[in-house]
């Protein structure tokens, strides 16, 4: 997996991690950066894919949403970017077979 970040979200994606953390503490394991802006194809509507990786056995995806979503809009507001985040088990993560885990795993960027 990748680990270079494209410097025009990189302050964007750090005060979101850094919100995580703050939230999640050792629940956190690792936040995925995939979609176009770990592909390079970003273009000015893009969002901003992050798939959070919590070290739950399970992961209530919805329930984890709404307690970031506040984050997420003062972001939003901040600096103009939609941050699209997916939280999931680390387990989900390494082991499903959808598309979207897939892609992730494949070209995402580890921040």
């Amino acid at each position: 997996m990748k680990t270079r970040i494209n410097p025009s979200i990189e302050p964007i994606v750090r005060e979101f991690k850094a919100a995580l953390q703050a939230l999640y503490g050792d629940r956190l394991g690792d936040v995925v950066l995939y979609g176009s802006y770990a592909r390079g194809d970003y273009d000015d509507e893009s969002d901003i894919d992050l798939m959070i990786l919590l070290n739950d056995e399970q992961v209530n995806t919805y329930a984890e949403i709404r307690k970031i979503i506040d984050i997420e809009v003062q972001l939003l507001l901040r600096y103009g970017l939609a941050i699209s985040p997916l939280p999931v088990s680390y387990q989900k993560y390494k082991t499903s077979r959808g598309g979207v885990y897939r892609e992730a795993r494949k070209e995402g960027l580890l921040l």
